[in-house]
């Protein structure tokens, strides 16, 4: 037997729909937390701007820092 979390009335475990108070189970695995699309992107979120950033920032550093090992070698 399982119970309504919204009633606490008795039902069956595989009944999707409580038959007390017509509560709506969400399916399995389904997380209403869970965006998608565009609005949840990453360009949205602004990591756009850090990847335009930071990314050549830290490429231009290791370049320069190769430099320097390539110069104190010879």
């Amino acid at each position: 037997m399982a119970y309504c979390p919204e009633c606490k009335g008795e039902m069956s475990a595989t009944e999707i729909v409580c038959p007390h108070c017509g509560y709506d189970f969400p399916a399995s695995g389904y997380n209403r937390n869970t965006r998608g699309g565009f609005a949840s992107s990453a360009i949205a979120q602004g990591q756009f701007m850090n990847g335009l950033l930071v990314y050549p920032i830290a490429c231009l550093l290791q370049l320069g820092m190769l430099v320097v090992f390539i110069r104190v070698q010879q």
